[in-house]
């Protein structure tokens, strides 16, 4: 199911900025539309309501162990992708820790791997063998690096995860705008195949 914003439904689907990034999304995580709050909760006192979570959780831990976790994936480096697990398990705490295993490990434990995707396998196997915590993060970026995504691409499908699990009656214009302003400000907000609104 492609979200479209309501005033494209009827226009060409090439059009609708939001389609690269919905392609990501679910090529990422298939069951995207049913997951839940990860490690970003609203801060009702805050405008944007991200932006204690943009600084303290997401720039500090997780797209550092992201980057690399892709990185790791891409040269076929498990020890590499489990070393990132691992350091996002040493800085995540309560709920968020507990909430990014259970989802990380249903993403990997529910969906076949490729054929030629041995990385992805053993991640899987040693999540299973509870030799690695299977934070979602790093099993996201497994899989975007078996779809050839950049990691800005991983990037930014991982925080409109967060945006929808914490944000989930805000609707598509606000988890675009969290996705655009999580995203450091030192290069494009994001990749060239990434539109947003």
């Amino acid at each position: 199911m492609v979200m479209k914003k309501t005033a494209s439904l009827g226009s060409d689907p090439s059009e609708d900025p939001h389609l690269d990034l919905m392609r990501a999304v679910r090529l990422c995580h298939p069951g995207w539309d049913a997951l839940r709050r990860i490690t970003f909760s609203s801060a009702p006192n805050l405008t944007p309501p991200w932006q204690k979570w943009r600084a303290d959780v997401f720039l500090a831990a997780l797209r550092p162990q992201l980057e690399a976790a892709h990185l790791a994936s891409v040269t076929a480096d498990w020890r590499g992708v489990v070393a990132c697990d691992q350091a996002l398990d040493g800085v995540l705490s309560g709920e968020s820790a507990t909430a990014s295993r259970v989802a990380g490990a249903a993403l990997m434990g529910e969906y076949d791997a490729p054929a030629a995707e041995r990385l992805w396998t053993r991640y899987r196997s040693l999540i299973a063998a509870g030799t690695t915590p299977g934070h979602l993060g790093i099993a996201l970026a497994v899989r975007a690096a078996a779809f050839h995504f950049p990691p800005a691409v991983l990037i930014s499908a991982y925080v409109f995860l967060e945006a929808r699990g914490g944000l989930p009656r805000l609707g598509m214009a606000a988890w675009m705008e969290m996705v655009e302003q999580c995203l450091p400000g030192d290069g494009p907000a994001i990749s060239p195949q990434i539109k947003v609104a």
